[in-house]
């Protein structure tokens, strides 16, 4: 688990709950969506997102980048419409694919990486309360590391399996299963990551 949360004697939970609830503070200035998003204007704990990027790292191939992400929320309809073509070609620089865009087995939209603007969109009414919703800006933290890292995939779909199986260590280490939580399998993996699909 992440080295700086052993040492306390709280839960390794409510440190990553605390950087959840830093993260809902996190505005979205500069970004081309910013007038479609809800903005908060809080005190952010850039610490805690240090700390799950270094997870990323030290349990994946993504260098270290300290360099955070913006955070801003869209209503999930919003997200699906932005995921399916609802922007013009220019807006579309988010992560391909992107968990299907981090969906559920109905296909709703759960969040989207945007490349320019170094932005994760999660839906409205994200709290980030508990460990499955954590495993939603995890995969959105790989594909911002592997934005700002600069990593090369042979197709844009292809940053998708890298990011399923840090979701699904998340998950694990958490005692929950990607499969049971979002229903997706190593199929669903295999097919969303597959350059050409």
């Amino acid at each position: 688990m992440l080295n700086s949360l052993r040492s306390h004697s709280r839960p390794r939970h409510f440190f990553i709950r605390c950087a959840v609830a830093g993260l809902l503070a996190i505005a979205t200035n500069g970004s081309p969506l910013a007038e479609t998003s809800q903005r908060r204007a809080d005190n952010p704990l850039p610490h805690q997102l240090r700390e799950i990027a270094k997870w990323i790292a030290e349990n994946s191939e993504l260098p270290a980048n300290f360099e955070l992400p913006r955070i801003s929320f869209m209503p999930r309809a919003q997200l699906a419409s932005v995921r399916f073509g609802g922007f013009v070609a220019a807006e579309r620089n988010f992560a391909a694919s992107d968990q299907a865009a981090q969906t559920t087995s109905q296909r709703e939209v759960l969040a989207l990486y945007h490349n320019a603007s170094k932005t994760i969109f999660l839906a409205k009414g994200w709290t980030g309360s508990g460990d499955k919703e954590i495993s939603v800006l995890v995969h959105e933290m790989v594909h911002h590391l592997q934005n700002v890292g600069e990593v090369s995939y042979p197709c844009p779909q292809a940053r998708e399996k890298p990011a399923y199986l840090m979701q699904a260590k998340w998950l694990e280490q958490h005692g929950l299963d990607l499969g049971k939580e979002f229903d997706i399998d190593d199929f669903t993996i295999a097919m969303t990551s597959m350059c050409g699909y």
